[in-house]
C-alpha cells in the first residue's frame, strides 16, 4: 500500500481526473493507468488491475479489451459520482459553512447571547 493513501481514495482520484481530463470534448475510451501515471498518482500494480472492473462493477462505465490492452469507457453515472466527489472535495469558504449551520443552533446561540445580556443586566 502506498503511504497516507488507500484503494478507495486512489479509485476516486483517479475517477476525479479523468473526468476532468474528458471534459468537454467527449467521452472517449482511456486507459486508466495512463490517466494515473499522467497525474502523478502511485499505486501498486494491483490497484490498476483492478480499477476498471470495480468502476465497471460500480455502474460507472463499460471495460473494453482491444488488443490484448484495457480501456474503460466512463458513463452519466461515473461522471456524476465524480462531480460529487469535485463538491466533497471542494473548500468551503465562510458563508457557506454560516449557511450550513442547522436552523435550531441558530436559535439556540442566540437564546444563549439573550440569556447572557438578562444575567448581567438583571
Amino acid at each position: 500500500m502506498i503511504e497516507g493513501q488507500d484503494y478507495l481514495d486512489f479509485r476516486d482520484a483517479v475517477l476525479v481526473h479523468l473526468v476532468n481530463d474528458i471534459e468537454p470534448p467527449g467521452i472517449p475510451r482511456v486507459q486508466l493507468s495512463q490517466i494515473a501515471t499522467e497525474h502523478g498518482l502511485a499505486f501498486p500494480p494491483s490497484w490498476i488491475l483492478a480499477l476498471a472492473r470495480d468502476y465497471e462493477q460500480s455502474g460507472w462505465g463499460t471495460v473494453h479489451l482491444l488488443n490484448q490492452v484495457e480501456y474503460f469507457e466512463i458513463n452519466g453515472a461515473g461522471i456524476a459520482r465524480a462531480t460529487e466527489l469535485r463538491r466533497a472535495q471542494r473548500r468551503k469558504g465562510p458563508l457557506e459553512y454560516i449557511r450550513s449551520v442547522p436552523r435550531s443552533d441558530w436559535i439556540a446561540a442566540g437564546a444563549f447571547i439573550v440569556s447572557i445580556f438578562a444575567l448581567f443586566k438583571g
